[in-house]
């Protein structure tokens, strides 16, 4: 008897560690919606379809969870992931890439300056350049290349690169539209 006791009190602890149930009960109707949104966008990108990652979000905040084959790949995953409304940020820390020919921080900050420019585009109410904007991230450095058709745009795209984390500074090479 005492040996079954053991053996459930094992079985008992090794599904609470493994698979995190309370966390499924505590999921918000907001923080469904979101991971349902994700979800759809990357079964629908090209991209995305078929990669093996998981979404879970907390407060508005994203987990993505899996192993990508490249970087083009990952930052696909970030970008819509940031660019869906209600997300408040995006989390990679065990997103792995197995062919990554960039340090995976820069990785994140181009794909979360991307997604947010996106996010803001569609439902934010400022001038920012989607297409316009090309972004590359170096060592926490950001620059910004590109067209824009106004000085609003180009100083929006300044401004929100600054808000995403780890960002420690923006280079901008915008030009506007004569």
């Amino acid at each position: 008897m005492k040996a079954l006791h053991s053996i459930i009190i094992a079985v008992l602890a090794t599904l609470v560690i493994c698979c995190p149930l309370s966390y499924a009960g505590t999921l918000t109707p907001a923080d469904a919606a979101i991971v349902s949104a994700i979800n759809t966008k990357f079964a629908s990108d090209k991209t995305t379809e078929g990669l093996n990652v998981q979404v879970s979000s907390y407060a508005g905040v994203v987990t993505l969870t899996g192993k990508v084959n490249t970087d083009t790949e990952a930052d696909k995953l970030i970008q819509i992931a940031e660019s869906t409304q209600g997300v408040k940020d995006v989390k990679t820390p065990h997103l792995t890439v197995k062919k990554s020919k960039h340090n995976m921080s820069d990785t994140v900050i181009t794909a979360k300056v991307k997604g947010m420019y996106m996010r803001e585009k569609v439902f934010g109410d400022k001038d920012i350049s989607v297409m316009g904007v090309s972004v590359e991230t170096t060592n926490g450095i950001v620059y910004l290349t590109g067209t824009v058709e106004n000085q609003a745009e180009a100083d929006n795209a300044v401004k929100y690169a600054k808000l995403v984390n780890g960002v420690k500074k923006v280079e901008s090479k915008l030009v506007v539209k004569p």
